[in-house]
């Protein structure tokens, strides 16, 4: 598992994936190696292959956050925003202040057209965690699409703030 982590974070995705395969054969209990296979698979575009392990995770420990969070984005991805909705909502219900799920949450609000519900979250996800740059830029997009430009454009120097590199917020 550790090993899986270290080279995720050197860019050797096929080895990681590698090692928390082996890790959950030694044993398959590992919630956590199943949530970081998740992740790992995911960022290979396998969300198929992603979704089954944040599933096997949860059900390992159903309080396992993180795991319904990656679950909701991989289900968002497939485009079953209700069902990745569920699963922030899940998350939510753990720690509420788990600010990577209200933006998310946001996001998936957003794509259904409920910008106020998305606004809610965006600001919650701000107030939790204020240097999050990517909550930023999304609710410069919330606050756009509900025609308050200056704000929006406050929204968006902040996430360039936060991370100069953010094209979304260029």
């Amino acid at each position: 598992y550790n090993i899986g982590i270290a080279l995720e974070k050197q860019g050797k995705r096929d080895d990681a994936i590698d090692h928390y395969r082996t890790a959950i054969r030694i044993n398959p209990d590992y919630a956590q190696a199943h949530n970081n296979l998740g992740i790992a698979l995911a960022n290979a575009d396998r969300v198929g292959e992603a979704i089954l392990h944040y599933q096997k995770a949860i059900r390992i420990d159903p309080l396992y956050e993180e795991a319904h969070n990656n679950l909701g984005n991989a289900l968002s991805r497939m485009g079953k925003t209700q069902e990745a909705i569920a699963h922030y909502n899940e998350a939510l219900l753990i720690n509420p202040d788990l600010s990577e799920a209200h933006n998310n949450i946001g996001a998936a609000f957003f794509n259904r057209g409920e910008i106020d519900d998305a606004i809610a979250h965006y600001v919650r996800a701000l107030e939790i965690s204020p240097g999050n740059s990517r909550a930023h830029n999304n609710l410069g997009l919330a606050l756009q699409k509900k025609g308050r430009i200056d704000d929006a454009v406050a929204h968006y120097r902040e996430a360039l703030r936060l991370d100069p590199g953010l094209a979304e917020a260029h």
